[in-house]
């Protein structure tokens, strides 16, 4: 992808992806008449909650567990197959748990429709490019990549993906009733021309203690919240869900940014910072305030502001979706996730079903790309804009050789 490559070109793709492929009668004739059979990949803490949306909300049927690690398999099995027996549903076999380096390809070469993958984000891209043959579907937590290389070496499997598979990437926030309600309005004109805006993600954190009887690179992994690399850092790890919104709202990816912050609060396990103050500049010169808080005590609190000329716009993940000005509003819903993960996941399976080939690896790719920018302008201490961020493809190196775990595998 060149550097200066315009967005509309850069997510040229994805329209596509909204639409209902020519086969879809074929996948909804072979999916008729039973659940969606998915594999999780990643047993850690976000990939069941999402497995348990899938079988709970969406009606999926889990059908096979991996992980690097055995006894992370081994601990949720029993929980996972309490919520498909609820279900009435069957546990997973005893054949169809993997571990070890090679376990993501394994489970996609094994009889399903989809993978969920929720693993430590570093590995995206590689086990992303591990299983895009296997023809599985796709619902892939975010950040889709923690680096330029990773980012460009998804748009380059989106490509691939486009028109063959479902690909949904982990934001659920959009698919909030109250925030695609909103949304709508904003461009529609009820604020008016965005002159600024303002995105704020205030979170606890901290608190990870070292794995016990465990060597550092597994310690990093089975941790790696709390590792920059490994995760990105908070503001690619976490805070790419309130990027994506201003890039959803503003049509657009930033410019340039500048940003400092730093580690001084937490004294956990891990070398990620703890704070994050920065600007965003976006096309017609909308310069975006962006904050971010990882460390106790805090608000517990995150959204976003848009200020124009005929209004402004507030939206919080706890506390409301309004709209002020000449063209009020109020959604009435004082928690916007209330529906978003629900209709995430619904929409997930119905796109298997009726072959409605979405493709949100782009848009993935394309927040994470925002996020890292504002992570390089802070570690650099200087502006950065989007092209030179592109030109340098600074890769990150866990210098982690995952060979090492084969023998328990």
């Amino acid at each position: 992808m060149s550097p200066a490559v315009n967005r509309r070109e850069f997510l040229g793709s994805v329209g596509a992806g909204l639409a209902v492929a020519a086969g879809s009668s074929a996948v909804a004739e072979s999916t008729a008449g039973r659940p969606i059979r998915f594999g999780l990949i990643g047993c850690g803490n976000r990939g069941p909650h999402d497995a348990t949306g899938l079988i709970t909300q969406a009606g999926a049927q889990l059908v096979a567990l991996a992980d690097l690690f055995e006894d992370k398999v081994t601990k949720i099995r029993p929980t996972l197959d309490g919520v498909l027996k609820a279900k009435g549903l069957p546990p997973v076999a005893p054949d169809r748990l993997y571990h070890g380096p090679q376990s993501a390809l394994r489970l996609a070469e094994s009889d399903l429709d989809a993978v969920l993958i929720a693993i430590t984000p570093y590995y995206y891209p590689a086990v992303l490019e591990m299983i895009a043959g296997t023809g599985r579907h796709i619902y892939c937590e975010k950040p889709v990549a923690v680096d330029v290389p990773g980012c460009l070496r998804v748009i380059e499997l989106a490509k691939r993906f486009e028109g063959k598979i479902v690909f949904h990437v982990g934001m659920q926030v959009p698919w909030a009733s109250a925030m695609q309600e909103m949304v709508k309005r904003i461009h529609a004109g009820a604020i008016g021309e965005i002159v600024t805006a303002q995105s704020f993600f205030y979170f606890g954190g901290g608190g990870l203690v070292a794995p016990p009887n465990v060597g550092p690179d597994e310690a990093r992994i089975r941790r790696w919240t709390g590792d920059r690399i490994l995760s990105g850092d908070i503001v690619v790890e976490q805070n790419v869900h309130g990027i994506d919104k201003i890039n959803w709202i503003l049509k657009g990816h930033p410019i340039s940014a500048f940003a400092k912050g730093g580690r001084k609060a937490r004294t956990d396990f891990g070398d990620v910072w703890d704070h994050y103050v920065g600007a965003l500049t976006y096309p017609n010169d909308v310069v975006v305030n962006f904050q971010s808080t990882q460390f106790p005590p805090s608000l517990g609190d995150a959204g976003e502001r848009f200020f124009g000329t005929r209004g402004v716009s507030e939206s919080h993940y706890s506390g409301g979706v309004k709209i002020f000005g000449e063209s009020p509003w109020d959604s009435g819903a004082n928690e916007i996730v209330t529906d978003a993960e629900a209709n995430k996941y619904r929409a997930f399976i119905e796109d298997i079903r009726t072959g409605n080939l979405r493709n949100e690896a782009f848009r993935g790719a394309e927040s994470a790309l925002s996020a890292i920018l504002i992570r390089t302008a802070a570690y650099q201490g200087r502006e950065v804009t989007w092209d030179a961020m592109l030109k340098s493809g600074e890769a990150l190196d866990a210098r982690i050789d995952l060979k090492q775990f084969e023998t328990r595998s």
